[in-house]
C-alpha cells in the first residue's frame, strides 16, 4: 500500500492535539510565573532594608526662617517687634535648638555683638534692650541633633 505523506500533526487525533496544546500553555505560564517569582524575589532582596530614611537626604543642614509680625521698626509708639522660627526645619527630621543674637549694631549701642538674647524658638525685640538709634542685625541659628547649623538675619531700624 502506497500512502501519500501527510504532515504528522495533522493525523493526530483531535484530543492529542488538545493536550499538546494545553501542555504548551502550562509550559509558558510556568515560565512566565518563575520569571515574575524570580523579580519579585529579587525586588525583595534588594529593597527590604528601604524605609523612609533612605529616600532623604543624609546629613543635610537645617533650615533657618524668621517671620516676624509687624514692622520692623522699634520706636517709642511701637517698643517691641515678636520674631518667631516658625517654619525652620530640619530635613532630616532631627530636632532643633535656637539662638536668637544681636550681631551688628550702631557703633554707639551699649552691648557688644554678638549678643545672645534667647534659646528658645520665638524672641522679642524690644527697645529697653535695643536703645540706640539705628539699624540692628537679628540674627536666629538653628543647629540640628547632627550640629549642623544654619543662619538667618534681619535688620531692625530703631528711631
Amino acid at each position: 500500500m502506497n500512502e501519500t505523506p501527510h504532515n504528522d500533526i495533522a493525523r493526530l487525533p483531535a484530543q492529542t492535539k488538545r493536550i499538546s496544546a494545553i501542555i504548551t500553555i502550562l509550559f509558558f505560564c510556568a515560565i512566565t510565573s518563575t520569571v515574575l517569582v524570580s523579580s519579585w524575589i529579587i525586588t525583595f532582596l534588594f529593597t527590604k532594608n528601604l524605609n523612609q530614611e533612605s529616600f532623604t537626604p543624609q546629613d543635610s543642614p537645617p533650615l533657618a526662617i524668621i517671620k516676624n509680625t509687624g514692622a520692623l521698626i522699634l520706636s517709642s509708639s511701637s517698643p517691641s517687634l515678636f520674631l518667631s522660627s516658625e517654619g525652620s526645619f530640619d530635613p532630616d527630621g532631627g530636632l532643633l535648638t535656637y539662638e536668637w543674637a544681636i550681631t551688628a549694631g550702631p557703633t554707639t549701642a551699649h552691648i557688644t555683638p554678638p549678643f545672645i538674647v534667647s534659646h528658645d524658638a520665638y524672641y522679642t525685640a524690644h527697645t529697653s534692650l535695643l536703645a540706640s538709634s539705628g539699624i540692628w542685625i537679628i540674627t536666629l541659628t538653628v543647629t540640628d541633633n547632627e550640629n549642623k547649623t544654619v543662619s538667618a538675619s534681619l535688620p531692625i531700624t530703631v528711631e
